[in-house]
């Protein structure tokens, strides 16, 4: 009776060892993992367009794998006009590292011009609005423009357009820029023990 206990021991025991040593090996990590966060910024007078606007760009932004938040929470009061903006921005942008960001997305109408003809080649008296998105890059004490676009919209485009328009525009110039990849549907990886 004792060899077989003594049998039944050792096989457990070098069944254990096959298992323990049959186990992958697990590395520690040598850097910890950096993650790009974006804070869309929408500078608009109108409380409902910014709020829309800048959920809509979250959204898009998420679905291509960029880790987004809106500036609601870090900034809940619109923004006034000229030198209160330039200041408000500055702070905002030197807080953004500290808060974890690094990546700022501002939108807004940057232009309003006057103009007797249009796109089409129609004359009359237009206004030609400049909607304009620069995506920075932010480290520290220093900000990095590495990215910029215009959309150019008609006084009498604007009833047409939805806010989701304009976020499509701006995130096809992205793809298109090399800023976003070209993806439908986001990769899922697999993985099996």
């Amino acid at each position: 009776m004792k060899h077989y206990i003594l049998i039944f021991a050792l096989m457990f025991v070098t069944y254990s060892y096959a298992q323990i040593d049959s186990a992958p090996k697990i590395t520690p990590l040598e850097n910890s993992l950096s993650i790009d966060k974006t804070m869309v910024l929408c500078l608009s007078p109108v409380d409902e367009f910014r709020t829309s606007f800048e959920n809509q760009m979250k959204q898009q932004l998420q679905f291509h794998g960029i880790h987004t938040e809106t500036s609601v929470k870090e900034l809940p009061v619109l923004l006034k006009k000229e030198e209160e903006t330039k200041k408000q921005l500055l702070e905002l942008m030197e807080s953004l590292p500290v808060k974890g960001f690094n990546k700022l997305l501002i939108s807004g109408i940057s232009d309003v011009e006057n103009t007797r003809i249009d796109g089409d080649g129609y004359f009359g008296d237009f206004k030609l609005y400049h909607f304009t998105s620069y995506l920075y890059k932010v480290e520290g004490d220093s900000t990095t423009l590495e990215w910029s676009t215009c959309l150019y919209i008609y006084d009498y485009q604007l009833s047409k357009l939805s806010i989701q328009d304009f976020v499509n525009a701006i995130i096809s110039r992205m793809i298109t820029d090399g800023i976003l990849e070209d993806t439908e549907t986001q990769k899922l990886t697999l993985f099996t023990l």
